[in-house]
């Protein structure tokens, strides 16, 4: 897999790339945020209902159900954002399939709306990148055809926000750095797209909404959206 951005040189990590160079020239960028599975760390709101091992599995088959769909876009340079940094090692052994078609990057530190916001500013700073897009993978109906539409609408409108059904978000895009923080957001309750609406149009930034997504938040939501999970998770 590709190493780019930030995080351990290649003194520490064996097999990652560090240079941007090795990241694909394109006016369009794809940022996957994710987080290294391991029990009682992911997918916290379904471990009292699944337990923190099968809590582990279902994120980790959402992340990769996630980048399959992120990688069916064409034409965009693809990053994979991960937490927390120690595990670069085995992040990279855990996303080898996507090796081919993702640059790694170490997520920044702070809540989710500071490690966007420097994520974002990171890729901007490719002189060729004029869209960009940032996914989580906690929506299993997220898929190309939603990514591709974010992209879409940033040809139409300087901003692009996937809502989800508690006032959250699933996808943020914009066409420039983001020109001020979400500090005050509440990431922890997730209700942050009224919120995060308003700021932007405070800066004449007026975003475009995607059709509204549930996020697995809990066991509610899991059957909800996603009915036949245990079929393909492989859960008892």
């Amino acid at each position: 897999m590709q190493r780019g951005l930030h995080g351990p040189t290649p003194d520490t990590i064996r097999g990652f790339l560090i240079m941007d160079e090795q990241v694909p020239e394109c006016e369009s960028a794809l940022l996957v945020f994710l987080r290294y599975p391991e029990p009682g760390q992911v997918l916290l709101g379904l471990v009292e209902s699944l337990g923190p091992v099968m809590a582990c599995r279902l994120y980790a088959h959402l992340a990769r159900r996630t980048l399959d769909e992120a990688r069916r876009v064409a034409g965009v340079a693809r990053y994979i954002f991960f937490d927390p940094p120690d595990r670069a090692d085995e992040v990279d052994q855990w996303l080898e399939a996507y090796s081919d078609a993702f640059a790694l990057a170490v997520q920044s530190d702070g809540d989710p709306g500071e490690r966007m916001r420097a994520a974002l500013h990171r890729i901007f700073s490719r002189n060729t990148v004029r869209r960009a897009v940032a996914v989580t993978a906690e929506c299993p109906t997220l898929n190309r055809q939603a990514i591709e539409s974010a992209f879409s609408a940033l040809t139409r409108a300087p901003a692009v926000i996937g809502p989800t059904h508690d006032g959250g978000c699933y996808l943020l895009g914009m066409t420039r750095p983001i020109p001020f923080g979400f500090e005050d957001l509440d990431w922890v309750a997730g209700r942050v797209l009224e919120p995060m609406v308003v700021a932007l149009r405070r800066r004449n930034l007026e975003p475009e909404l995607l059709p509204v997504a549930r996020r697995v938040e809990t066991l509610d939501d899991l059957e909800a959206v996603w009915p036949r999970w245990r079929d393909e998770v492989g859960g008892g």
